[in-house]
Parts: structure tokens; sequence; C-alpha cells
């Protein structure tokens, strides 16, 4: 009797532990945030697009603050892409045009306009080298006359959190 209690302790043990194991896992699934790794994933491509930059002086580099509009090499394409923030309706819009559209004069009719919702800010900087101080400065605008910056820093907002990402820039 003692051996047949001690076995059925052992498999009720069991099954109590797959039990609350199972109930953690559910909990946890419940509770995931499927929105904020969306949000994630598309900062992820917005740095990833940034890391695709090329110089291509028929598109060039424009920035400030809240836009960037730069040349990516994507496939065997050149496309200049723009990504802005919309913040009546807070978004991050994505504006991207092929560059054969862009020569031909149809960059209205060939532009792809993609919005990502839910973003509450979002902020750029670039870094330049400062030849005057002999280091590296961070701005808010993009200076033209300090040719390609060096990095960008992405800041954005979204559930009432801060992200940061810094994209280094290779454009040589």
């Amino acid at each position: 009797m003692m051996v047949v209690a001690t076995i059925f302790s052992f498999v009720a043990a069991g099954i109590a532990l797959s039990f609350i194991s199972g109930i953690k896992l559910w909990s946890r699934a419940r509770n995931a945030d499927f929105a904020k790794y969306q949000f994630l994933v598309e900062f992820e491509s917005v740095a990833r697009d940034l890391r695709q930059s090329i110089d291509e002086p028929v598109i060039g580099f424009e920035g400030n603050a809240t836009e960037i509009i730069f040349p990516e090499l994507s496939g065997d394409s050149i496309f200049k892409v723009a990504y802005s923030f919309d913040a009546i309706q807070p978004a991050l819009v994505k504006k991207k045009v092929e560059m054969k559209q862009l020569v031909a004069g149809k960059e209205a009719e060939g532009a792809i306009e993609e919005r990502f919702p839910g973003w509450e800010g979002f902020s750029l900087n670039y870094l330049y080298y400062d030849e005057e101080n002999e280091g590296f400065i961070w701005a808010s605008e993009w200076l033209k006359e300090k040719g390609i910056f060096a990095a960008l820093k992405i800041d954005a907002v979204f559930k009432g959190e801060k992200y940061t990402k810094i994209i280094f820039i290779h454009t040589a």
C-alpha cells in the first residue's frame, strides 16, 4: 500500500506541475503585447533601410529633426525613400519611389506610401565630424556643408516608452 501511495503521489505531482506550467504559459501569452512587437519590427525596418542607403547625387540626402530623405539600394534598383512623422494622426509615414520613375517625371504615380500607426513620437539627430573642435557632434538638422553624416540617431516613442537606435551610414 505504501508503494502504491508513493507512485500515486509522484504521478499527481507530475500532473500538477504540468498544469501549473501550462497556466503560466497561457498567462504570459495572453499578456503579450503584439502591438509592441509590431512596432519593434517597424523600428528595425527603418534602421535596415538606412543601412542600405547609398551616395546617389540625383536623389541625395535631406533631413531635419522629423524627416529624412535618402537613396536606397534594394535588389537591383535604386529608390528614393522618405520617412516623416505625421503628428496630426500619430504615425510614421514611409514613401518610396523607384529612381526610373523619378527620372521619367512620374514620382507621384510611382510612389508607394506606407503608414505605421501607433508611433507617438519620432525624431532624428545627425552625427558629424566637427573639424574646428576636432570631434564629433550631434545636430538635429542635416547640415549639407558638413557632408554626409557619419551616423543617425533615431528616437521613437511607442505607448509612452522611448526607444533609441544609432545607425552608422556607409556611403563610401
